[in-house]
């Protein structure tokens, strides 16, 4: 099978068609510095799914792009109001037929937020306050 990883700055995404032993671009699908710490996640339907942190994630919400040919081509990169949230790196998963990512809300990054979606498109909500997942500050940081 094929794996893919996004590198940290300037959203390059990378392929790997013989377990990880050789690695080649695909597409670097945010040329701007604003984006960057980027997750990767196949849909339940087979598309997979880019969400990417930007500058403007407190207004402009995610970058997010979709590929349904492995990762070969790519959708034009849009911005989700859904995903609004602090400017800090989240996190994708899919897991039992549904996507969830998991990211502060808060500017200041507390309250860990995770969303669930099926298509990419429409997002359930739930969010917790730190306190609730372990003692210390009101800093949801990094949620990976």
């Amino acid at each position: 099978g094929r794996l893919l990883l996004c590198t940290h700055h300037s959203s390059w995404i990378l392929k790997s068609d013989d377990l990880g032993k050789s690695w080649s671009p695909i597409v670097n699908l945010i040329t701007t510095p604003q984006v960057d710490e980027a997750s990767l996640a196949q849909l339940p339907d087979g598309r997979i799914m880019y969400v990417a942190r930007n500058l403007r994630s407190t207004t402009a919400g995610r970058a997010l792009a979709f590929s349904s040919d492995d990762g070969d081509t790519w959708t034009s990169v849009a911005f989700d109001t859904q995903l609004r949230g602090a400017v800090c790196q989240g996190s994708l998963a899919t897991i039992g037929g549904h996507t969830y990512f998991s990211a502060p809300l808060a500017p200041n990054r507390g309250y860990t937020t995770v969303r669930r979606t099926q298509n990419g498109i429409d997002w359930d909500v739930k969010t917790w306050t730190v306190t609730e997942w372990h003692e210390g500050p009101r800093d949801g940081g990094y949620s990976a």
